[in-house]
């Protein structure tokens, strides 16, 4: 399904940047990164596109809200959003991405409904968010390397490779869990009860497994390590199509613009939470 869209990702993402080219500027994450991946989640999950306005409020406060108890309504609210969209697929089946879920079986068992919704929520609530964010550092990174960008607008094929070497270095989740019980960690005492949040951006700046973790490079030899997209059973589902996006960005963007920059008077915005977010990023190129 990932291979099929991505013909609809490349129009998508070439009828936005033309979109405002001729301008020499954008607000990159209003006018790009917060658009493409919601208009390619929604086409394939078959959803309509106005209900975007209804699902990014949501989306927002899961990935930013300090709130626990904002973020378990703002869930909640995309659950029931889900919920009704799987009550009209039991009806009308069709093509599409929660008719698959609706309809999957593990291990020979057709999914539990609830199951079904609770993995439709996640991925529709990582669809949204998590994509836009990544596309916003690697946008904010080559803003401020024109080297790394010469260097991708010479040779194209580098694109793959560097897209990883960029998701390494700009991992967005930040993963929690909640302790079962008590336990001693490293001489540190545990309560059943305590959070704790693993920074997944960290592995792929650890210097005992990648060398000069802080510098980006491009011809970094493969495999590039990094939990960017955690790992294991816990693996994002959605880690190829968030590849094939950013891989489709830069392979869009960097023909029709080869030399941007922060422009100048504004400073990037970002914050840290459950998702780290890029919320403003002024970009400037000459027309």
């Amino acid at each position: 399904m990932i291979a099929e869209v991505e013909g609809m990702v490349r129009q998508v993402t070439i009828e936005i940047i033309e979109g405002f080219r001729s301008r020499g500027e954008c607000e990159f994450v209003t006018e790009y990164s917060k658009v493409l991946p919601i208009v390619v989640f929604l086409t394939m999950m078959n959803l309509p596109l106005e209900d975007r306005h209804e699902l990014l409020p949501h989306a927002d406060v899961i990935a930013q809200s300090p709130d626990p108890d904002a973020v378990h309504h703002a869930r909640l609210a995309l659950m029931a959003y889900v919920q009704r969209q799987m009550n009209h697929r039991k009806q009308h089946p069709q093509n599409d991405l929660l008719t698959m879920i609706l309809n999957a079986e593990i291990n020979g068992v057709k999914i539990d409904e609830r199951k079904a919704v609770g993995m439709a929520t996640l991925a529709l609530s990582g669809g949204l968010d998590t994509v836009k964010n990544m596309l916003g550092f690697c946008a904010k990174f080559l803003a401020l390397n024109p080297a790394h960008v010469k260097q991708l607008v010479d040779n194209p094929d580098l694109i793959p490779h560097a897209t990883d070497e960029l998701f390494r270095r700009h991992g967005v989740s930040n993963t929690a869990r909640i302790l079962r019980k008590d336990r001693e960690f490293c001489g540190v005492t545990l309560k059943a009860g305590d959070q704790i949040q693993g920074v997944s951006a960290l592995v792929g700046l650890d210097d005992e497994t990648v060398e000069n973790p802080m510098v980006v490079d491009f011809c970094r030899p493969a495999p590039i390590p990094h939990a960017t997209f955690g790992n294991g059973p816990h693996r994002c589902p959605g880690s190829n199509l968030a590849k094939r996006e950013v891989m489709v960005w830069l392979q869009e963007w960097l023909p029709r613009i080869p030399k941007f920059r922060i422009k100048e008077g504004t400073v990037p915005q970002q914050q840290s939470a459950m998702v780290n977010t890029v919320s403003e990023l002024w970009l400037q190129w000459d027309i």
